[in-house]
């Protein structure tokens, strides 16, 4: 006499709908028997924190062009805040600091760190992508896509936003609101016309 039965530790499986993990009632009844058993029913991964290389693809309001960024790695960090490095000057009599502020420049060395590549056309026809290519791109492209970019950018590196002070969080307020408040005047210019 053969042994028919089906063990007591796996959910018999049913001929008319093949085995998947997404089988519920058998996935909690094969977890129930691991428990019993005293086995573990997780398995710990080990990540690879030198395969860091995380490449986002940003598809332009066109449609159909494309620029691929990264998240940064500390190495690209290092980068990016020695190329945005601030000069501060001491001065020694009156005690005043002065601060060499350049936003722009900031901006375009955030976007040589990050961008890695495109899917562009320049006069209808495919601009190469090159580290000469993105400093004519930052040069020439609108001022509103590269916006665009920008914010894809701090999207994925959130650390940049991290380092931002509530004065710079409340600057940016206010031009975001002047900005709003143009946009505004504008259509209702166009609307009255």
């Amino acid at each position: 006499m053969t042994d028919t039965a089906t063990p007591s530790d796996v959910a018999p499986a049913r001929a008319d709908i093949p085995f998947s993990e997404h089988d519920e009632p058998r996935t909690v009844a094969m977890e129930a028997s691991m428990i019993a058993r005293g086995e573990s029913t997780m398995e710990t991964i080990e990540v690879d924190y030198f395969a860091f290389d995380e490449i986002h693809e940003l598809v332009l309001p066109d449609g159909k062009q494309k620029i691929f960024h990264r998240a940064l790695t500390e190495g690209d960090r290092r980068k990016y805040l020695r190329a945005s490095n601030r000069d501060v000057k001491l001065q020694r009599a009156t005690g005043d600091a002065y601060l060499k502020m350049s936003p722009g420049e900031d901006r375009a060395a955030l976007l040589k760190a990050a961008i890695t590549g495109w899917e562009i056309t320049k006069g209808g026809k495919p601009f190469a992508f090159t580290p000469k290519a993105v400093d004519d791109m930052l040069e020439l492209f609108p001022p509103k896509i590269i916006d665009v970019i920008h914010k894809d950018i701090l999207r994925v590196n959130p650390w940049l936003l991290g380092e931002m002070t509530v004065e710079d969080i409340d600057r940016e307020i206010e031009t975001l609101k002047e900005q709003r408040e143009r946009i505004i005047e504008e259509a209702a210019g166009k609307g009255g016309s």
